[in-house]
């Protein structure tokens, strides 16, 4: 729940009838949501898309539910986009990806990003 953006949190406490949301924090709408056992997989896919978009996660519209809940759950890896090409090509390497002469840049940052490979633990120079 901590993905969502405030005016979200406030959207699904109405639907849920959360007394006070209006006068909540985002730290406390969390809470009230979270004693309400509500998680991300109780949220309607419209919900997720929103989510989804507010976060800039492309391709989101053509999501599924399962892959929203995925998808916000993954942590984001700022910066992996602005890495060059022969860059993001030596750390998908470092780590086993080959990387073939027809990949472009963005299918190599999603790749990249799908084996969740955090830029904070790599020392790499752009």
């Amino acid at each position: 729940m901590d993905n969502l953006s405030s005016k979200q949190l406030k959207i699904i406490a109405r639907e849920h009838e959360v007394k006070g949301r209006s006068r909540m924090t985002k730290p406390q709408l969390v809470e009230a949501l979270e004693d309400l056992n509500i998680t991300l997989e109780d949220l309607t896919v419209p919900e997720l898309k929103l989510a989804a978009k507010s976060r800039g996660i492309k391709g989101f519209h053509k999501m599924q539910k399962e892959e929203l809940v995925k998808a916000l759950t993954t942590p984001n890896i700022p910066g992996l986009s602005n890495l060059t090409f022969k860059v993001l090509k030596a750390v998908a390497q470092e780590h086993g990806i080959e990387v073939t002469h027809r990949m472009t840049k963005s299918q190599l940052v999603e790749t990249l990003e799908n084996i969740d490979i955090i830029l904070d633990n790599l020392r790499v120079t752009r």
